[in-house]
């Protein structure tokens, strides 16, 4: 349930420009009727790191092959 007004300060509205500030999205789509992307989605899934931290840690070695 929100949190209700207090005084002037609204905490959705707070917390709704914290994130546009704050926060940069961007979805990946995997076709349910492609195998090679239901491939692709249960391998990520299942990484012990998580899904996010597994695509930005692939992102990383990308940025630096060394």
């Amino acid at each position: 349930m929100p949190r209700k007004k207090s005084g002037l300060f609204d905490q959705r509205e707070y917390v709704n420009r914290y994130h546009r500030e704050t926060i940069a999205r961007k979805n990946v789509t995997f076709n349910r009727k492609k195998p090679e992307d239901m491939a692709l989605f249960e391998w990520a899934e299942k990484q012990p790191e998580g899904f996010v931290a597994y695509v930005k840690r692939l992102i990383r070695q990308d940025m630096n092959p060394d």
